[in-house]
């Protein structure tokens, strides 16, 4: 000490300003934009004279973010993020406005669900012993509308022109529709590119038609890459005029041309087929319809079966083996009570229809084999 003054050395104040410099830095960068800066508030005066004044910042960031655009997270609705801080040691408090009008949250590292489409601002004030620090981000979470095609709960989550088919409000859907789906009503000409319009009117259950069997606009696809979780590639019905059949995006119900439509009850479901009509063919009936005014899906061809019906009928390999019905099997053209022929049709291909049998034990326990003095076919046991 000289002259009443008391002297420090350089050292100790470079390290003194470095200690400090850090603590307020440390966050930088730790968040994408350009807005990363940090605001500190100088510590409350009101501190107890044992604390240690430290400084005090505080920032954010979050996790499972879809998409940063322009120091911005964006996702589609609904959007669920975990907010994560990024604070000095001294801030051990926390607080939350997540900026959509739901309560705050004094979680240290929150997770937090945008349950519908647009900007919001988030903040967080981290606070400690020494006071407190705030920290806000302007439009830091951009939740955008989903299109056609997407999975949704309630209308607000879908583009304007589409609504929630299936979703978690109003009427209940068959079980394939895990969640809803965002769709539009259309006829041939009202679906965008990119868009299909599909005819599922055809397959309304007895008791009324459920919200997804009508015209609806589909995401059109070449291959289940092009659709979101729960969804396929299907041929489905096209909307008139265009008619025939095309590709859309959609769950696995209703059930293909081909697939069983008896139900437990021994009943045929025409609403458990995408073509509308469940055939009585085999011990389980067959998704099918009548081809003598409307075009067969791919994958199946038009027989004219002997007892005067014309049905289209899935033709076997590939994945078509034709094992599931124990009353149907992979048949050429062939006479007899349930013969087909197909005109036109395609040399060496069979077709996934009644199994031509000689006695009733090549039926097994679920049909019978009947003759007509033409050839014999296994039938459902009555």
């Amino acid at each position: 000490m000289k002259g009443g003054v008391r002297w420090v050395s350089l050292g100790v104040v470079k390290r003194w300003l470095l200690t400090v410099l850090l603590l307020a830095g440390c966050q930088k960068g730790s968040t994408p934009g350009p807005d990363a800066a940090i605001n500190i508030r100088a510590p409350d005066a009101a501190v107890r004279s044992d604390a240690v004044a430290t400084p005090l910042a505080v920032d954010f960031t979050v996790s499972a973010c879809p998409r940063f655009e322009n120091g911005r997270c964006a996702g589609p609705a609904p959007l669920t993020l975990e907010f994560v801080p990024l604070a000095t040691a001294s801030i051990t408090k926390y607080l939350w406005d997540f900026g959509d009008g739901t309560p705050k949250s004094s979680a240290r590292a929150p997770q937090h669900t945008y349950a519908f489409p647009g900007i919001y601002d988030v903040s967080l004030v981290g606070g400690g012993v020494a006071g407190s620090a705030p920290r806000s981000r302007v439009g830091f979470v951009s939740v955008s509308a989903n299109a056609t095609g997407d999975a949704c709960d309630v209308d607000q989550q879908c583009d304007a022109r589409l609504r929630c088919i299936c979703g978690s409000v109003g009427p209940k859907c068959t079980a394939a529709f895990a969640r809803g789906l965002c769709a539009a009503a259309c006829s041939d000409s009202d679906c965008r590119t990119g868009e299909i319009c599909a005819d599922f009117s055809q397959a309304a259950a007895p008791d009324g038609p459920e919200p997804w069997q009508h015209a609806l606009c589909l995401k059109a696809c070449q291959s289940d890459d092009d659709c979101g979780a729960g969804l396929h590639c299907r041929d489905v019905p096209a909307a008139a005029p265009s008619g025939g059949w095309t590709r859309g995006c959609f769950p696995g119900a209703p059930s293909p041309a081909g697939s069983s439509c008896r139900n437990a009850s021994g009943q045929l479901r025409n609403d458990a087929c995408v073509t509308g009509q469940c055939i009585d063919l085999g011990a389980n009936g067959i998704c099918s319809l009548d081809c003598s005014h409307a075009a067969c899906p791919p994958g199946t061809a038009c027989a004219d079966m002997m007892d005067g019906r014309h049905v289209c009928l899935q033709k076997c390999g590939g994945a078509v083996a034709c094992d599931r019905d124990p009353l149907l099997a992979c048949t050429a053209p062939n006479m007899g009570p349930l013969g087909f022929g197909v005109m036109g049709g395609e040399a060496m291909v069979t077709y996934c229809a009644p199994k031509v049998c000689a006695k009733h034990e090549d039926c097994g326990p679920a049909g019978t084999c009947r003759d007509d003095q033409n050839g014999a076919h296994c039938v459902r046991r009555q």
